[in-house]
C-alpha cells in the first residue's frame, strides 16, 4: 500500500495534494450505549461512524462468539432479537477505513423475564376484624409495592415480613377496608399489576366469629346473619366459652326474671288467661329468625315451679308461643311431644304422668330446654287457672342462645 501511494505521488503529485484533501479517518460518532434488557425482549445497539472512504461496521462479542441466530446488523446498529441470558456481555463496535480504526464498546445486562410467581387472590371475602393475608411475589423485578384504588394504604396495613417480596397484611379489617389492592412488581423498563378485591362482610353470628378468629374474647359483638340487603345487623353479646368455646350468640329478654303468679296475679280461671308477651332487647323477630336459619343450634331454657293445686300443660292450661305466634303446648326438654314435659320423655313425672306439675304434694317443678330453632325463641308465656288462694307459681324464661354454623 505505502508503494503505491508514494508510486501515485511521484508521477501524479497534484492530483493527490487534491484527493487528500477528502480523505478521512475512520471516527465513531455515535457510540452504543450500555442496557439492561428483560429476558425476551429485543434490544437494539447503535453505532454510527464517519470518514472518508466510508468506514466498515463491524460488531462483536467480548470473551466468546456473538450468536447469528438471533443477531442483525443493519446500517451499522446491532439487533439481538428475543434476548437470553447467554446474550449478556460486552460487545464492541469497530469502525474501519484505508485511513483508520476506531472502536466502542457497550455492555448488555439480562435480567429475569418480569413475571408473577404468586399472584393475589382475585377476590377475597372477609369478616369484620378478622386479617387479610394478600400474597404477591415477583421474579425480576426490582421494587415490589401494594397500592390501594383511589386511596392510600393506611397505617395498619403492613408487608408481611416472613414471606419474599411483598405479602400485603391488613389488620383487623372494617368495612371501610373493602376495595381493591393492586400488587406491583417494577423492573427498571417496565412494570406489571396483579388486583384484588377484598370484600368485608359483617359476621353472621358469634359461632362464625369464633370460627374465623379462634382468639376471640367474650363481648358484644354486631353480626348481620343474612348479609347484604337482608336484615339490619344487630348487637348481640357473644359467648366465646359456653358449649365448648364454639361460640354462643346470647339474646337477652324483659322476662328474664322468676316471676311470681298466683290468684291475685293475674287472678284469672280460663286456660292460658295469663298472658306474658317477650320482648328481646335490640332485636326484631325478623332478625332472630335470620339469626336461627345461620345457626346449627338454638335453644332457651324454661321453666314452671307449681303448688299441688296448679294444672298445667298436661291438661291444657298452659302452653308458650312460638315467634312465629304458633301454640306449643309443650315444655322445655319435650320438643315433640304433645301435652309431654321432660320427665314425661325419660318417664320419670311424679306419679307416672306427662308432667310434675301439678304435684300431689307440696310444690313441684318442670323444666328443661326449648330446641326447635325453628320455633325459637318464645314469644309468650301462657298459664291458667289462677283464680284460687292455693293455686300459684313461678315461671322463669331464660336468654335465647344459638350456637354452630348452618
Amino acid at each position: 500500500m505505502l508503494l503505491a501511494i508514494l508510486y501515485t505521488l511521484h508521477k501524479f503529485p497534484y492530483h493527490f495534494v487534491f484527493c487528500s484533501l477528502f480523505l478521512v479517518a475512520a471516527s465513531i460518532t455515535q457510540k452504543p450505549s450500555s442496557v439492561t434488557v428483560e429476558e425476551g425482549k429485543n434490544v437494539s445497539l447503535l453505532c454510527k461512524a464517519t470518514g472518508q472512504p466510508t468506514p466498515m461496521i463491524k460488531w462483536r462479542k467480548a470473551f466468546s462468539h456473538m450468536s447469528r441466530r438471533n443477531t442483525a446488523v443493519v446500517d451499522g446498529n446491532l439487533t439481538i432479537i428475543n434476548v437470553t441470558k447467554a446474550d449478556a456481555g460486552a460487545y464492541a463496535c469497530s469502525a474501519k477505513n484505508l485511513l483508520g480504526k476506531d472502536s466502542a464498546v457497550a455492555l448488555v445486562a439480562v435480567t429475569d423475564k418480569l413475571k408473577f410467581t404468586l399472584f393475589p387472590p382475585s377476590k377475597v371475602v372477609a369478616t369484620e376484624l378478622s386479617n387479610v393475608k394478600l400474597d404477591c411475589a415477583a421474579l425480576g423485578e426490582k421494587e415490589l409495592v401494594w397500592k390501594r384504588t383511589s386511596q392510600n394504604l393506611e397505617q395498619n396495613y403492613a408487608l408481611y415480613p416472613s414471606y419474599p417480596n411483598g405479602t400485603l397484611l391488613l389488620k383487623n379489617v372494617s368495612l371501610s377496608d373493602a376495595g381493591s389492592y393492586t400488587c406491583v412488581a417494577k423492573n427498571s423498563q417496565r412494570s406489571i399489576e396483579a388486583t384484588s378485591v377484598v370484600e368485608v362482610e359483617t359476621p353472621t353470628s358469634c359461632s362464625s366469629i369464633k370460627s374465623d378468629r379462634s382468639g376471640s374474647s367474650s363481648g358484644n359483638y354486631i353480626i348481620d346473619p343474612d348479609g347484604e340487603g337482608g336484615v339490619t345487623p344487630f348487637s348481640v353479646y357473644c359467648d366465646m366459652r359456653d358449649k365448648g368455646g364454639v361460640g354462643v350468640t346470647i339474646i337477652g329478654h324483659d322476662s328474664e326474671s322468676r316471676t311470681y303468679v298466683n290468684h291475685v296475679n293475674p287472678g284469672c280461671g280460663g286456660a292460658g288467661c295469663y298472658r306474658k308477651d317477650v320482648t328481646y332487647t335490640g332485636v326484631s323477630t325478623a332478625q332472630l329468625a335470620a339469626l336461627s336459619r345461620v345457626s346449627q343450634n338454638c335453644e332457651q331454657f324454661i321453666k314452671y315451679e307449681c303448688n299441688p293445686y296448679s294444672p298445667f300443660v298436661e291438661r291444657g292450661y298452659a302452653w308458650w308461643v312460638s315467634r312465629d305466634g304458633t301454640r306449643m303446648d309443650y315444655w322445655g326438654g319435650a320438643t315433640g311431644h304433645s301435652k309431654m314435659c321432660a320427665c314425661g320423655v325419660s318417664n320419670s313425672c311424679s306419679s307416672g304422668r306427662k308432667c310434675n306439675c301439678p304435684s300431689n304434694q307440696g310444690w313441684s317443678a318442670d323444666s328443661g330446654l326449648l330446641t326447635d330453632k325453628s320455633t325459637l325463641p318464645v314469644s309468650q308465656i301462657r298459664l291458667g287457672d289462677l283464680n284460687s288462694s292455693s293455686e300459684e307459681g313461678y315461671y322463669t324464661l331464660g336468654k335465647l342462645k344459638c350456637y354452630g354454623q348452618a
